[in-house]
């Protein structure tokens, strides 16, 4: 594979997901975004992984009033 080859990284990234093989498609993901840090679908993956992952849960408050 290009290693300069961004998109290749996060499409293996996700297959890796999918096939629960999460250090695998960390690796992928991190190493997409040291190539193109700016490369959106590889960060927005990644941190969802982590959070996903790791118990975190994230909230939206969407026209709420807090």
């Amino acid at each position: 594979m290009n290693p300069s080859f961004t998109y290749a990284y996060t499409l293996l990234g996700h297959e890796y997901v999918l096939t629960e093989e999460l250090d695998r498609a960390m690796s992928c993901f991190r190493q997409a975004v040291r190539t193109d840090s700016r490369h959106y679908n590889a960060w927005l993956v990644y941190v969802s992984v982590i959070y996903f992952f790791s118990g975190c849960t994230l909230f939206f408050f969407v026209g709420s009033s807090l």
